[in-house]
């Protein structure tokens, strides 16, 4: 039986050896977990890169089974993709449109300013007699006019006959007729109403900024005022004219 020496310079080639397989153990673990995650990143970058740059969902490709579906339709034959189609000519009249502009500006009132010359400037400079007008040049802005508020006195007169009144016991008396109040013992008055209404409910303007509004026109009508008008608390219905954009129909719910 043979016995073996350990010598010490052939342990200290055995530990050597042993932590030499224990770290290629290590880094062979490592090398295995980084191909892992190199694959994993090489199929991240290749979704991303067909799902930015690759073919729609409309688009088979010649080798997918789900291509051999649209065999079922009608192809045209190459000799039709080549055929050019016959064209004709085809020629009309209409009558010639206005201008957008003349369109938009034909239901608006116009006011016209004349600009002439003084009678000393139609000399002619060269025989002396007077010139004549032979046209226009027409120029065409539009002109805003702000709102306004105006006080309308309702002055109703009461008349008596002062015959009566000095040799009669009686003495008869007639008074005027006035137009009836939207809203009895109020300011509304019908154009008031149709511009709040529709400074509130067409254009969605808030009852506080009607209120400063109004205020930049020396008036102070109360947003809870405006409210009451708005909603019709006077138990009447106002309908706007479409003819009459100024005037206002007053019906009583039934």
């Amino acid at each position: 039986m043979k016995t073996t020496i350990i010598t010490p310079e052939l342990q200290i080639e055995t530990e050597t050896f042993e932590s030499l397989h224990l770290r290629i153990t290590e880094l062979t673990a490592q090398l295995a977990k980084m191909e892992t995650l190199v694959k994993y990143y090489e199929n991240q970058f290749l979704k991303m890169k067909r799902r930015q740059f690759g073919a729609s969902s409309e688009k088979f490709p010649i080798n997918n089974a789900d291509y051999r579906q649209t065999s079922l339709f009608n192809e045209p034959k190459p000799e039709e993709l080549t055929k050019i189609p016959e064209m004709e000519e085809i020629t009309y009249k209409r009558r010639k449109r206005t201008g957008k502009r003349e369109e938009d500006l034909t239901g608006l009132p116009v006011e016209r300013i004349d600009y002439e010359l003084p009678e000393e400037e139609r000399v002619c400079p060269e025989c002396g007699e007077t010139m004549r007008d032979i046209g226009t040049d027409v120029r065409r802005d539009l002109k805003l006019i702000p709102a306004q508020v105006v006080v309308v006195e309702h002055t109703a007169h009461t008349y008596a006959c002062a015959n009566c009144q000095k040799n009669n016991d009686s003495t008869p008396i007639k008074k005027s007729k006035s137009p009836t109040a939207l809203i009895p013992g109020s300011l509304a008055s019908p154009s008031l109403v149709a511009y709040i209404t529709t400074q509130k409910y067409l254009n969605g303007m808030p009852l506080y900024r009607l209120e400063k509004g109004f205020i930049y026109d020396g008036v102070v009508i109360s947003r809870q005022t405006m409210a009451n008008w708005a909603g019709r608390k006077c138990k009447k219905r106002i309908y706007c004219s479409p003819k009459q954009p100024g005037l206002l129909n007053v019906r009583r719910r039934t």
